[in-house]
């Protein structure tokens, strides 16, 4: 997973002095790898899907990030009900590599139908991985519609131009809303966090290490651990992925019936 460099507004005919004071529309890439189940022999092949959170509103923050990823696990159970537990990864950046986000992951196992067993963060300077491919994909499918005389200037239009002219394979997108007011600051406390690279999730704790399966680690029992709360200020504000995969795998060559959805969807909000 992996923050995508904000989205500039494009439109179709700008002007000169429209180019200047833009705000990014920032958006979080998760790529999901799984066995392929659909298969006769599953054996070295395997589904790669990606998840796009679109934000309406949010920053680019651990409590993001943590919202983010209890929406994902959450759509993953309805979309893949076999799947039961996942390993993270991502780069170093620092809303991935905090205390708050680990501390939640640890709670949120004990809620959450699929359980986080494992946590990997890139070696420096070694974080680009699926999520960049599929970034540069996303953009240049926007690009493309926007060429077409459309104006890329929100984050619905993201979401519009990112299901136009069939999509892009494998990628679902949701809008989403996230209030930072509703931060809450996080009692626990894990030392050199910022240096462990590898961290397991058990029932009885957490151990960390530096490097992957080398050395016994620091473990923390979960006593330890002084977060036992949800986080509040999470909202889908355009479509759940599971609803998407269901009419992509259910229809998957009447395409018009997602922008359908999506069009309906938007007049429903601009009524309420």
């Amino acid at each position: 997973m992996d923050w995508a460099m904000k989205f500039l507004p494009l439109k179709h005919r700008e002007a000169q002095s429209d180019f200047f004071g833009k705000k990014g529309i920032g958006w979080h890439v998760s790529s999901v790898i799984t066995l392929a189940r659909n298969t006769e022999n599953t054996e070295n092949k395997y589904d790669a899907n990606t998840y796009i959170h679109i934000m309406e509103l949010g920053t680019q923050g651990w409590f993001s990030v943590a919202h983010i990823l209890t929406d994902l696990l959450k759509q993953l159970s309805s979309i893949d009900v076999g799947l039961k537990q996942v390993f993270l990864k991502s780069d170093n950046a620092g809303c991935y590599h905090s205390t708050g986000l680990i501390a939640y992951l640890k709670h949120l196992n004990t809620l959450s139908p699929i359980t986080v067993m494992e946590y990997n963060f890139s070696e420096p300077q070694a974080g680009k991985d699926i999520c960049d491919a599929k970034t540069a994909h996303c953009k240049m499918h926007i690009i493309r519609y926007s060429h077409e005389g459309h104006d890329v200037v929100t984050p619905y239009d993201m979401l519009t131009a990112i299901y136009s002219n069939g999509g892009i394979k494998g990628v679902i997108a949701s809008v989403v809303s996230v209030d930072m007011r509703e931060e809450v600051k996080m009692k626990t406390k894990i030392p050199n966090v910022s240096q462990m690279n590898n961290i397991t999730f058990e029932a009885n704790g957490v151990t960390f290490r530096k490097a992957y399966s080398i050395g016994k680690g620091y473990f923390m029992s979960s006593d330890q651990f002084k977060d036992h709360e949800l986080l509040k200020g999470f909202e889908v504000c355009y479509i759940n992925f599971s609803a998407i995969f269901s009419l992509k795998r259910g229809r998957s060559n009447n395409v018009a019936l997602i922008h359908v959805y999506i069009f309906r969807n938007y007049c429903m909000q601009l009524l309420l």
